[in-house]
């Protein structure tokens, strides 16, 4: 089974599916592999949030990351959400505000010299 959601003569993926198939697609793309974010995660990613028309389970997945752990874990979290922001559905941001304190702290942790 593929990750796309659309195209000619799919068939609707119903909501608990389409669900883990972004979970899936979020932890394969934010992992701790010294290696570039691979585009098909990150396009699942961002189809996931024009299906559910929001960011809700990005966000969820995210939340259970150590991402104040791990440099590469927070460098691919910020990578895919910039693609999120900027390919993604556009209530991504309005979810996304809820997060500025935690954005913040990452912000002073990993980027301050």
């Amino acid at each position: 089974m593929r990750g796309d959601w659309g195209g000619a003569g799919a068939r609707p993926i119903s909501p608990p599916l389409t669900s883990l198939l972004q979970t899936v697609s979020i932890n394969k793309a934010i992992n701790a592999q010294e290696v570039a974010v691979k585009e098909k995660h990150a396009r699942t990613c961002i189809l996931g949030t024009h299906h559910e028309k929001g960011a809700q389970t990005f966000w969820s997945v995210v939340n259970r990351l150590p991402l104040s752990g791990n440099a590469v874990l927070c460098w691919k979290f910020c990578h895919v959400f910039h693609k999120l922001l900027r390919d993604g559905h556009s209530n991504v941001l309005k979810d996304s505000v809820r997060y500025k304190n935690e954005l913040s702290d990452m912000s002073r942790m990993w980027f301050s010299a």
